[in-house]
C-alpha cells in the first residue's frame, strides 16, 4: 500500500543516519 512505502522510506533515512551516525567519529559531521 501507499503508506506502506511511505514508512519504509522513512525507515530507510532513519536507519542511514543513524549508520553514518554509529561511523563519525566525535566532533565529525557529514553533509
Amino acid at each position: 500500500s501507499e503508506k506502506r512505502s511511505e514508512y519504509t522510506a522513512i525507515g530507510d533515512t532513519v536507519n542511514l543516519a543513524s549508520r553514518l551516525e554509529s561511523n563519525a567519529q566525535g566532533g565529525q559531521i557529514f553533509n
